[in-house]
């Protein structure tokens, strides 16, 4: 898809999210990203719940923190802080 037809998409989507509360609460979100994200793909597959800063959740969280460290680290990523 070219920008213009990109562009046609987001100002269908931003016109309808005027007058759509659900609708403008998932554009923010996709728009104003969150800097983790962690999902529940079984109970959640469209990913509409960030559960990265649900404390019952930050063992996980951590371990995939520690495996993206060590990819970026085995992988030398320039953005590695290591």
């Amino acid at each position: 898809m070219n920008d213009y037809g990109l562009a046609c998409i987001r100002i269908t989507l931003f016109g309808a999210a005027h007058t759509d509360a659900a609708l403008a609460k998932r554009m923010r979100g996709l728009i104003q990203r969150a800097p983790e994200e962690l999902f529940d793909l079984q109970s959640d597959p469209w990913e509409l719940s960030n559960l990265a800063g649900d404390e019952q959740h930050a063992e996980v969280l951590a371990a995939m923190r520690a495996r993206l460290h060590d990819w970026m680290r085995d992988e030398k990523d320039p953005l590695y802080d290591g």
